[in-house]
């Protein structure tokens, strides 16, 4: 079982997940617009087929620029991101 998991898992990298037309943020859509693969295949979450498309490291990226580097607190002179910016650390099996 652990074996299909990890296939799937290596598989899903590599397909597109999002694709712009997913978010209704317009700072969202901006970001992706900028990092996304342009291609015409069919969104497998919104079904739209002229969005920019994300595939897994794309939406990792996505979330370091828009959430992550986006969520600096100028308050104390300092940079330093809100968020945790270890989402997306994968469990060693």
């Amino acid at each position: 079982m652990q074996y299909t998991y990890l296939l799937n898992r290596k598989i899903m990298k590599n397909k597109y997940i999002l694709c712009s037309k997913c978010f209704h943020n317009k700072g969202l859509v901006i970001e992706s617009e900028k990092i996304g693969i342009q291609d015409n295949s069919i969104c497998l979450n919104c079904k739209n087929n002229n969005g920019v498309k994300l595939n897994e490291s794309l939406i990792q990226d996505l979330i370091e620029i828009f959430f992550i580097n986006g969520s600096k607190n100028l308050n104390n002179g300092a940079f330093e991101s809100i968020y945790n910016d270890n989402l997306w650390v994968e469990e060693i099996i």
